[in-house]
């Protein structure tokens, strides 16, 4: 569309528009073309290309418009493209803020593949630290100190393989102590959960959190009757923690081990959680294994 199709050329060289702005310019006629991007609801709107020329050029004849026309489509995909990947990215921005602001913890983003492909700066830190209990292979993959039991490592493999649904099964989370041998460092308690919405990093997505505790010098036995005694826990209660900690499996695998129904786990573990004042099982496997952190 020209300009002399929206305003007469006498009604528009009165307006402002056209004295403080395309006057100025140099601007002398302009063809336009209106389309409409796809974006987010709450920024629906018109997008205008425009097209100008001087005194010295001539008015736009058919065949330019034509074109006009015809190239209106691409820039509506180009646009567009553009504002879903701005409305991604401010997106991935502010689950990475939210992810830091849960410090001290640590707080990990790993892929079907096992790639970590976010980790906030408690995570970072800890997975710097040559003596970790956790790091990270060349190619990015999650991995487990060399000194962690064969176990330890198949377990994490299978966790993050569970939290992503692999292999048709449904997501279930989970979690898996890391001890460490060298006394200066600190082992870890990492809670594995499927992550629900993945679109900001293009990919499906497993959080993992991570809970560290000191080794206390000595640790008292773990047993059912120590954990009823000390946090008034039913035989039932300690049972589930018991094998909690030492399995650190998710509520099916806890409900095979203890011929109950997953429901049955869940509500054991949800009583326990509340005596011992902890809000998630990898505090809870943390407190059992270490003592209060």
């Amino acid at each position: 569309m020209l300009d002399r199709q929206i305003l007469d050329r006498r009604d528009f060289e009165r307006t402002e528009f056209y004295q403080d702005w395309a006057r100025p310019q140099g601007m002398n006629t302009g063809a336009f073309g209106f389309f409409l991007p796809d974006r987010p609801a709450k920024h629906r709107g018109w997008g205008v290309l425009m097209l100008v020329r001087d005194s010295r050029s001539d008015v736009f004849d058919q065949g330019e418009q034509q074109r006009l026309e015809a190239l209106l489509p691409h820039v509506r995909r180009a646009v567009s493209a553009g504002l879903q990947l701005g409305s991604a990215m401010s997106e991935r921005d502010a689950l990475a803020a939210a992810l830091d602001r849960l410090a001290p913890r640590g707080a990990l983003l790993v892929n079907a593949q096992g790639r970590v492909v976010f980790a906030n700066a408690a995570a970072e830190t800890l997975l710097a630290r040559s003596d970790a209990p956790i790091g990270r292979t060349r190619d990015g993959t999650l991995t487990v100190s060399a000194r962690a039991p064969s176990a330890v490592r198949a377990d994490l493999v299978r966790l993050l393989a569970r939290a992503a649904g692999k292999d048709g099964q449904s997501a279930e989370g989970g979690t898996v102590h890391i001890p460490v041998e060298n006394l200066t460092a600190r082992s870890i308690v990492l809670e594995v959960l499927p992550f629900a919405d993945a679109r900001p990093f293009g990919s499906t997505l497993v959080l993992v959190m991570i809970d560290r505790a000191q080794e206390p010098p000595q640790d008292p036995p773990l047993t059912i009757k120590a954990l009823q005694a000390r946090w008034d826990l039913t035989p039932a209660e300690a049972r589930t923690a018991l094998l909690l900690a030492k399995r650190g499996t998710g509520s099916k695998m806890l409900a095979r081990e203890l011929g109950v129904s997953p429901t049955t786990v869940r509500t054991h573990l949800q009583r326990v959680l509340e005596k011992t004042d902890t809000h998630s099982r990898a505090a809870l496997v943390a407190l059992l294994l270490h003592g209060p952190v």
